[in-house]
């Protein structure tokens, strides 16, 4: 009999949530910021040093703050807790206001492809 999983927790151990489509964008962060070099810009002194002091008014504008941000989420271990169990619910949008109306998949519908098509045939 296969025994059940269990989850771990701690440093390295974060994931990034899905928020509708946003799994391909999870999926590749996670990925380089697995690699050793990653984890070495952008999770040292070097890289919180200049955040604590980056001269750009919003922290959004720069993009060496914005990635120790994404490591410290994923690579401190501070995010890294189990989660509360859910209350089951039929409507996704009660647990998740984000959630799509439709079932959790990360491939585009056909209507909106082949409208991204033809607008870049138009050339518009």
């Amino acid at each position: 009999m296969a025994k059940a999983l269990e989850p771990v927790f701690g440093p390295g151990l974060t994931g990034l949530a899905n928020l509708g489509n946003s799994c391909y964008m999870a999926s590749v962060l996670q990925t380089v910021f697995s690699l050793p070099s990653f984890q070495a810009r952008f999770l040292s002194t070097t890289a919180q040093d200049h955040w604590a002091t980056c001269s750009e008014s919003l922290s959004a504008d720069c993009i060496d703050c914005q990635l120790y941000k994404i490591s410290d989420g994923l690579l401190s271990g501070r995010y890294s807790h189990p989660r509360p169990t859910p209350v089951p619910a039929s409507d996704p949008k009660s647990t998740n206001p984000l959630a799509h109306d439709s079932p959790v998949t990360c491939i585009p519908r056909r209507d909106q492809t082949e409208h991204v098509q033809s607008t870049h045939r138009k050339g518009a």
